[in-house]
């Protein structure tokens, strides 16, 4: 086979693949949960609560999130939420106990 037909061929099934994880990744969906959910590291999660602490560093600031089961730090390059009710997306990770860094956040009306 002639080297320019594997290279068009190469292409395109990168093309495709690109393609079908663009589409996959647009289609996640994450887990709603509570302070109360067992969760897990790496999984992509949505909670929702009032802002009760906020403390803020150089590159990041550490929320504390509450809902009516109990509390979790929110990690998030954001300012100025405290008593505030957000929905909060975002991945589990774990530094020194189990946090949520933030991906989106979603002032809620309430």
């Amino acid at each position: 086979m002639e080297p320019e037909k594997i290279k068009k061929i190469l292409f395109i099934i990168s093309l495709i693949g690109i393609i079908l994880l663009l589409f996959i990744s647009q289609n996640i969906k994450p887990t709603s949960v509570n302070t109360n959910s067992t969760l897990k590291i790496n999984q992509y999660v949505k909670i929702a609560g009032k802002v009760i602490q906020e403390k803020s560093y150089e590159d990041f600031t550490v929320l504390t999130l509450q809902d009516k089961y109990g509390k979790i730090p929110i990690t998030c390059n954001c300012k100025k939420l405290i008593n505030k009710t957000l929905e909060v997306i975002g991945k589990v990770n774990f530094y020194n106990r189990i946090q949520i860094q933030a991906d989106k956040i979603i002032l809620s009306s309430n």
